[in-house]
């Protein structure tokens, strides 16, 4: 987990070399509010005209640092010396100290937005979310456009909330699950609750669906991304009294490796030749058929009943009845002499 106890260095009056993604870099001692140990203090957002003017020296200065890579890099190639020209260091430090001067002015909106209700108990601690939404407002800085006509603060909550969700969703479970889908779950629970409201009752999922332009299939499976709450160790104990009445979870999980009692009583019963177990009861071909077909004992596995035999062969259904029973008998005194062939 990140702490939060960063070392303070720094004003927001100079320039601070080489700050990239990194809090306690960009953080000034004079503030007065506080988020653990780091002083975040009481300023206000930049203003429109201090925006433009700040973005505008951002940029120059990257260009200023594209210009001098690309010098450099013909100059390396010709086999010359890099060169430094004050002049233009001069505009990539002004560019540098822009940037750390949006940042710090607006540490304030990243803790705000990382405290947002829809954020707690999400599984992501607040300085973790603190520290995501630092990297969120550094992609709103490189992607404002000044010339535009928005606010600054406009983009750089969205930035900063995608971030602090992305987070949520790689780092708060134990089994990761994809953005997208947690995103779209979120979406499907909040509806569901939105028509619950408005109409009385549970909307059903065609109802959902209607509503966000989705797939029956895509409803039930965003529905059952919300109800899976997490992982739970096998070697966690529950159950009351003291530590002598503990149950581990592992005790009452099944072994899918294993064979269970039914599995293991089955196996355990021999496969019996039936030819070799007519041959022992003397059964005559008429009979065997009969018997095959009543109990089903054939290709198609279909029982017919004593009509059914009946209209087969011809005869009525109390003489099939009767064959099939003294059939019966016949069996089950060739079944024990089966066994004694089988165990001696």
């Amino acid at each position: 987990m990140v702490s939060c106890d960063y070392t303070l260095s720094g004003s927001p009056e100079a320039p601070i070399a080489g700050a990239m993604r990194s809090p306690q870099r960009f953080i000034p001692e004079k503030r007065t509010a506080s988020f653990g140990s780091v002083n975040l203090g009481d300023s206000k957002l930049l203003t429109r005209e201090e925006e433009v003017t700040l973005f505008g020296e951002l940029n120059l200065g990257r260009q200023a640092q594209t210009a001098m890579l690309v010098c450099n890099g013909l100059r390396s190639f010709l086999g010359y010396e890099p060169v430094e020209v004050p002049e233009i260091k001069q505009m990539i430090d002004d560019g540098q100290w822009a940037k750390n001067r949006i940042v710090m002015s607006n540490t304030l909106l990243v803790l705000s937005r990382a405290r947002a209700k829809k954020f707690q108990n999400r599984g992501l601690e607040l300085s973790d979310m603190f520290q995501e939404g630092i990297f969120g407002l550094y992609r709103a800085i490189d992607k404002f456009d000044p010339t535009l006509g928005f606010k600054f603060s406009t983009l750089a909550c969205i930035c900063i909330d995608n971030a602090i969700e992305r987070s949520i969703a790689d780092k708060s479970r134990t089994i990761r699950i994809p953005y997208h889908a947690s995103r779209a779950a979120r979406r499907v629970a909040g509806k569901r609750d939105e028509l619950w409201r408005l109409k009385g009752v549970e909307p059903t999922s065609a109802q959902i669906g209607d509503a966000l332009a989705m797939q029956l299939g895509d409803i039930a499976k965003y529905d059952l991304l919300r109800t899976i709450n997490g992982t739970i160790s096998l070697d966690a104990s529950f159950g009351p009294g003291g530590d002598e009445d503990k149950r581990l979870v592992g005790d009452y999980v099944g072994d899918c490796t294993t064979a269970g009692p039914e599995e293991t009583a089955i196996n355990k019963v021999p496969v019996i030749d039936k030819d070799r177990l007519y041959e022992l009861a003397g059964l005559k071909s008429r009979e065997i058929e009969m018997i095959e077909l009543r109990y089903g004992i054939n290709e198609n596995g279909q029982e017919l009943t004593l009509a059914g035999v009946g209209r087969e062969y011809g005869l009525t259904r109390e003489r099939i009845r009767q064959i099939v029973k003294d059939a019966m008998c016949k069996l089950e005194k060739a079944l024990q002499k089966y066994h004694e062939e089988l165990i001696p």
